[in-house]
């Protein structure tokens, strides 16, 4: 059964996590409100600063305390400018924490095209999140328990995960040819 989740119980949820954290991004970019002054200034210094809000030091809190934490993106080529900010940005704050920021091209295998949306697993709990696909706007997040969804949601983990490198990796491999950046 999928029901909607607010804010609060989504964090619940991030934050009960004991042995592992999970989240696929699937967009090329996102409007989000809040990163506005972010992404001017990484325009401006080609950098971001690193944020102060405490979730950062929760999620490396969690991270220490071993549950592990995984933000894979799913990224097509060439990069395009929101992408480019957002390596900034995971540098910036979830490498900090000691998150490990994973890219896959959607090209590396035909599965990675397959996934039907992001999701998030907190333990064995399946999220979906929900956006405009044109857009990149946030419309919410959903609360699925059925076993089979959460079982193909593993597997596209593990897909993604297979079909991946650690951002760094991937930026130092990139940098030198203008056919992917």
């Amino acid at each position: 059964m999928i029901k909607s989740l607010d804010v609060t119980t989504l964090r619940e949820l991030y934050w009960s996590a004991k042995r592992a954290v999970f989240r696929i991004e699937l967009l090329q970019s996102y409007d989000w409100p809040d990163e506005a002054d972010r992404i001017a200034e990484w325009r401006a210094t080609g950098s971001v600063t690193p944020s102060t809000d405490p979730q950062w030091q929760e999620t490396a809190d969690q991270i220490s305390d071993g549950c592990t934490n995984t933000l894979l993106h799913v990224i097509d080529l060439p990069l395009n400018d929101y992408l480019r900010y957002e390596f900034a940005a995971y540098q910036a704050n979830n490498l900090a924490t000691g998150q490990d920021v994973r890219i896959a091209l959607r090209s590396s295998h035909p599965g990675l095209a397959e996934i039907p949306s992001e999701f998030a697993l907190f333990d064995d709990t399946l999220v979906w999140y929900r956006y405009n696909m044109e857009t990149g706007v946030k419309l919410g997040w959903e609360l699925d328990d059925d076993p089979a969804t959460l079982a193909q949601c593993q597997h596209y983990r593990d897909l993604a995960v297979a079909n991946s490198v650690p951002l760094l990796q991937f930026i130092d491999d990139t940098k030198d040819d203008p056919h992917q950046t």
